[in-house]
């Protein structure tokens, strides 16, 4: 599978064994932490043309839960760029609206 993998801290172990159980491999994030409380998460691998999943534990939701949500919009936003390549402008936007909206979705589903 053509797949990326990524953790968010503290999921370490369990993306590896997802990684290999797919035989995909694992993306690497830096994150960082303010004083004023805000987060900083950058995505280091490449993740154009891939299948991206990313493990994350909502323990404690109020620390991960609105950085999950907006680095899942960015990883929605860079692969349906990509998808959409020979889309209108309209239908672009209204492909990003969607499937943000089925990431926030889910993620709340799991709150």
């Amino acid at each position: 599978m053509n797949a990326i993998i990524i953790s968010y801290p503290g999921n370490e172990t369990l993306t590896a064994s997802i990684a290999k159980g797919i035989d995909g491999k694992v993306g690497e994030i830096q994150m960082r932490h303010f004083p004023d409380g805000e987060t900083y998460v950058r995505l280091v691998t490449d993740v154009l043309e891939k299948r991206v999943f990313v493990v994350a534990s909502l323990h404690r939701p109020d620390d991960k839960f609105l950085s999950l949500v907006f680095f899942s919009t960015f990883i929605i936003i860079i692969r349906a760029n990509i998808l959409a390549d020979n889309f209108s402008n309209l239908t672009k936007m209204v492909y990003l609206l969607v499937k943000t909206m089925i990431v926030l979705s889910s993620v709340s589903l799991f709150i």
